[in-house]
């Protein structure tokens, strides 16, 4: 009693958030998201039978090179491992890009001059926020310089 005074709840509000929900209520209440495949909410970048599991749309850059690399998660054939093990073994062809929240999102895009640099790596480019990979929406990845020429 004394806790709920102290936070300024009545006894008659506790009493509310305590009755049961029949079904219907709950079932009016809560959403449930539909189940979506894991291979359609990831990349996977498979390399000497290790495998990493990227958000889709982290991949900035993927040369030519690489392509190979990249894989249909219905086509993995390997270990899904740590990013710390796949990125010791895999640092060759590799370069982790750190992006701002607002550059993930598409408020600010990528200039044309970025791209550039990030392409001359001749490395598949994955975008990191933080200590995260990311999924970059595809707007940011069209510089507004290509957008006002046309």
């Amino acid at each position: 009693m004394r806790i709920t005074k102290a936070l300024g709840i009545s006894s008659l509000l506790l009493s509310l958030l305590s009755l049961p929900l029949s079904a219907e209520e709950t079932k009016s209440r809560v959403r449930i998201r539909p189940k979506v495949p894991l291979t359609e909410k990831a990349d996977f970048l498979q390399s000497y039978g290790k495998v990493l599991i990227v958000p889709k749309g982290c991949v900035i850059v993927l040369p030519d090179a690489y392509k190979g690399k990249m894989v249909d998660g219905s086509s993995i054939s390997g270990k899904v491992v740590s990013t710390k093990e796949f990125l010791s073994s895999n640092n060759s062809w590799l370069h982790l890009h750190k992006i701002s929240d607002k550059q993930a999102r598409g408020a600010i895009r990528f200039t044309q001059e970025e791209l550039d640099r990030l392409k001359q790596y001749n490395k598949v480019v994955l975008a990191m926020v933080g200590n995260a990979f990311t999924s970059v929406a595809p707007i940011a990845l069209i510089p507004e310089d290509t957008e006002t020429n046309n």
